[in-house]
């Protein structure tokens, strides 16, 4: 299935109030909320008048905050267990039934959350919801809390970056038109250059003592950020055949998600401390991106990551596993690496290749970023969004599926 790119030329180019909803916006952070933020951020750019509302996690972190100028309304989240929750959500609910001051709702996630402000503003303004697989919450959609399917049954519409939890959602009864939006990320101004790299590997390493590494040390990166696809572990069992022929080789494993521990324990095993680092996550990637070689995305799956896209995008040489997302934009000697998925002797083979043959990586690189900036842009991410909280609930936007 193709994923079509389209550049909305709406008719009504009004300025719009548009609020983010978030949970784990700042200073947790993963690769959903990096998006949420570079989405903000270009919807700001764009003219429109943004504000981003996340949850206050503890009781002496500040209850406003300018993020790149845009304004952040934290609300306070405290106590644990299901009444702490259920307050939790009347916060937000009434921090929306006292404002009117938005146009619409992206909210990041389903929750209860998610409920309790389809209950304030769900009839007044359009509420839609983001999902991917990391935000499901859960393995399968079938396994989706009633409270959690109720809220994507009232929204105005849902939108996912992925095509295979698209179709799942699409045979579950009584849902808004589902919307493949793929997910944008701000592409690298600058072409790298080995100085560069040099730079950015001694700042992380005078930042992060674990994340230290050599000019001309080889080192590949990955995200650790989807809940359920094992593909990593390939990676891991792979690396035992890098290091035989690049002792010095380093893998980042960067990031948090269920399968940290199981992906630790397989380190261990393996006997690949030293090796393999997993430094968590960090609110901005681009040095990390910058300092590694190689970006290496191993689903087993058909899964959306935006990791992949977010390395093209800074211009990094990527070696993705073959599957039916990853085969619709990564094209073998164009713009990167593909190799069979569940094979850590392929994936060892091409990490050789890449980490052996630097012309190589250069050129593979230069061509991901074009395919970024063509299929992957942030303006093209933001304009389908508006035009979607443009459209009443009754008129469904365009949908690439």
């Amino acid at each position: 299935m193709k994923t079509e790119v389209h550049h909305s030329e709406s008719a009504d180019n009004r300025r719009l109030q548009i609020t983010l909803v978030s949970e784990r916006f700042w200073p947790f952070a993963g690769l959903t909320e990096l998006n949420a933020g570079e989405l903000a951020a270009e919807l700001d750019r764009q003219g429109h008048a943004v504000r981003v509302v996340t949850a206050k996690s503890e009781k002496d972190w500040p209850s406003f905050l300018d993020y790149r100028g845009i304004p952040v309304n934290r609300i306070l989240k405290t106590g644990t267990g299901p009444w702490a929750t259920y307050r939790h959500a009347r916060r937000f609910s009434r921090y929306f039934s006292e404002t009117d001051k938005t146009d619409g709702v992206l909210v990041f996630g389903v929750s209860m959350v998610t409920n309790a402000i389809l209950r304030s503003i769900g009839n007044e303004k359009p509420v839609i919801i983001f999902i991917n697989r990391s935000l499901l919450g859960v393995d399968s959609v079938r396994k989706i809390h009633r409270r959690h399917l109720e809220a994507l049954q009232r929204c105005h519409a849902i939108v996912t970056d992925c095509p295979t939890l698209a179709a799942g959602l699409n045979e579950m009864a009584g849902l808004p038109k589902i919307h493949i939006i793929p997910g944008g990320s701000k592409s690298s101004q600058k072409t790298p250059s080995l100085s560069s790299q040099s730079s950015a590997r001694a700042a992380l390493s005078a930042a992060h003592p674990v994340l230290g590494v050599e000019a001309g040390q080889p080192l590949a990166m990955t995200f650790l950020s989807d809940n359920s696809d094992a593909g990593l572990v390939d990676t891991i069992r792979a690396w035992p055949a890098v290091i035989e022929h690049y002792p010095k080789a380093k893998l980042w494993v960067v990031g948090d998600a269920k399968l940290g521990p199981q992906i630790w324990q397989q380190i261990g095993n393996l006997d690949l401390i030293q090796s393999i680092i997993m430094p968590g996550f960090f609110d901005d990637d681009s040095e990390l991106l910058l300092a590694a070689d190689l970006y290496i995305h191993s689903f087993r799956a058909s899964r959306a990551d935006s990791g992949l896209i977010r390395a093209m995008a800074n211009q990094r040489c990527v070696l993705a596993t073959s599957n039916g997302w990853a085969d619709e934009f990564v094209e073998p000697d164009i713009n990167g690496l593909l190799v069979p998925p569940a094979s850590p002797a392929a994936l060892a083979e091409a990490i050789l290749l890449a980490f052996r043959k630097p012309e190589l990586r250069c050129r593979l690189a230069s061509g991901a970023a074009a395919t970024a900036e063509l299929r992957f842009s942030l303006q093209q991410q933001a304009d389908r969004v508006t035009k979607l909280l443009r459209l009443p609930s009754e008129q469904p936007c365009e949908s690439t599926s």
